[in-house]
């Protein structure tokens, strides 16, 4: 059984999310912006890995930075939509909005199953 968790959120000066992966339950997630980013300093929406790799079956849900690399880094604009997998390893985070003339907006949404720990098959099939 599975449901769209949803959030309608704003992020203004201050608003940050350290390196996660989202919630064990959670198959698939997006972030959809409603306004564009403006004059608005930090905020982007990066994606990371792990510098040496590591197995999904070791991959925490706060991982330490110092492990961590950035593969890419998105500005977010008005109606754009990033859709991404949300595994154990699908790691993100958005740097600290230093100045902003008004928030951005956007639309979080995750996939969810009802059952704890949606990726425990793929972690014990890649043992």
């Amino acid at each position: 059984e599975m449901y769209l968790h949803m959030d309608i959120s704003e992020a203004g000066v201050g608003y940050k999310r350290e390196i996660h992966h989202d919630n064990d339950n959670r198959i698939a997630a997006f972030v959809y912006y409603l306004n564009d980013k403006g004059s608005m300093k930090g905020g982007e929406f990066e994606i990371h890995q792990y510098s040496n790799g590591r197995p999904l079956a070791e991959c925490p849900p706060h991982p330490d930075p110092k492990d961590m690399e950035l593969s890419h880094s998105f500005q977010p604009t008005a109606n754009t939509m990033i859709l991404f997998l949300s595994s154990p390893n699908s790691y993100h985070s958005v740097p600290v909005v230093t100045q902003a003339i008004k928030p951005r907006r956007f639309v979080y949404g995750g996939l969810t199953t009802k059952e704890p720990f949606a990726w425990r098959g793929a972690i014990r099939s890649r043992k």
